[in-house]
Parts: C-alpha cells; sequence; structure tokens
C-alpha cells in the first residue's frame, strides 16, 4: 500500500512539475506574441506616416483605382521603377 502511494506521489510530482513546465513555456510564447503585436502595430503607425508623407509629397497618387494595396494594387509595383529612394531611410 506505502509502494503504491509513493508510485502515485511520484507520478503526481511529475505531472505538476510537467504542467508547469508547459505553462511557463505558454506565457514564454504568449509574451513574444504580445511583443510582436506591439511591433507590428507601430511598424503599421510608421508605415501610414510613410504613406502620408508621400502622398503629400506627390509619390503616391491616392486618388489612384489601386491606391489602396488592400484592393488589389500592391503586387503592381515592379522592381525597378521609380525614383528608387525608399521612404524613411535617408536621401
Amino acid at each position: 500500500m506505502a509502494a503504491e502511494e509513493e508510485e502515485r506521489s511520484a507520478a503526481l510530482q511529475e505531472a505538476g512539475e510537467a504542467a508547469h513546465r508547459d505553462a511557463t513555456t505558454a506565457a514564454t510564447q504568449a509574451q513574444r506574441a504580445r511583443s510582436e503585436a506591439g511591433h507590428l502595430r507601430q511598424r503599421l503607425t510608421e508605415v501610414e506616416q510613410e504613406t502620408a508623407e508621400a502622398v503629400r509629397a506627390g509619390w503616391l497618387d491616392d486618388t489612384a483605382p489601386d491606391a489602396d494595396p488592400a484592393a488589389g494594387g500592391a503586387g503592381r509595383h515592379r522592381r525597378g521603377e521609380g525614383s528608387g529612394r525608399r521612404l524613411g531611410h535617408g536621401p
């Protein structure tokens, strides 16, 4: 009877440790996901600002039918077109 209790106790201890490891891993992954989401929100804000600056400077036409990349115009730009200057990366 005592041996069975010890086996049960050891199994519960092992299960508890495994659950703790799993919880720690899940918490770490959740923190990474929150951090990445924050980074992506920040980058989206930067891209929106850069796009607005490009429109104001006349580099982009926000009245064109394909002005909204979500509407399908994003894939139409080919390498080698335009001035070659990247927004937000110096002259």
